[in-house]
């Protein structure tokens, strides 16, 4: 028997009857399945069983009767036209048309691919061999600058001047 997870309180007796605190109460679906019938006679008897002991539950199962009875009283309406398209109005392409539209292109894609790929290969093997060819034109430079280095070092250092003197008043 479905449950809901309110819990009964003093305050929710309609009827001042004796509200047991703790006591759970029956989910909409089981009530809607017992205004319906089509609850198994296990079930059926069992919410029969909390429906004498519950006001909560006989005021909710006393509501959505009520609904469902306003709900059968309503006019129903024919509509004036079917809005179901036929045929003839759905106009759905097959999944193999845009592809067979796309395939016409293909080998020219092929042949883009292809240069493309080709020029970054260019561009890459042109990039590594500029680097080379201006890595092995600086070699004799730096070897003369690191041979300079150190006899630069040796080298005295020019003498300093000794700064003017301020007089003190």
């Amino acid at each position: 028997m479905p449950i809901d997870d309110r819990d009964l309180t003093a305050s929710d007796s309609f009827d001042g009857g004796d509200a047991r605190a703790g006591m759970r109460h029956l989910d909409l679906d089981a009530l809607s399945a017992w205004i319906d019938d089509t609850l198994d006679p296990a079930e059926r008897a069992a919410v029969a069983a909390h429906l004498a002991a519950c006001p909560v539950c006989r005021a909710d199962r006393d509501e959505l009767r009520t609904t469902v009875l306003l709900l059968h009283a309503l006019p129903q309406f024919a509509p004036r036209r079917s809005f179901q398209l036929g045929p003839e109005h759905a106009g759905r392409r097959d999944a193999g048309d845009w592809f067979d539209h796309l395939a016409a292109f293909l080998p020219a894609l092929r042949a883009a691919t292809v240069a493309t790929a080709a020029l970054l290969v260019l561009a890459t093997l042109g990039g590594i061999v500029s680097n080379r060819q201006a890595a092995s034109f600086a070699m004799p430079t730096v070897v003369a600058t690191a041979v300079a280095a150190p006899a630069a070092a040796m080298a005295p250092a020019p003498a300093m001047k000794a700064p003017p003197a301020v007089e003190a008043f």
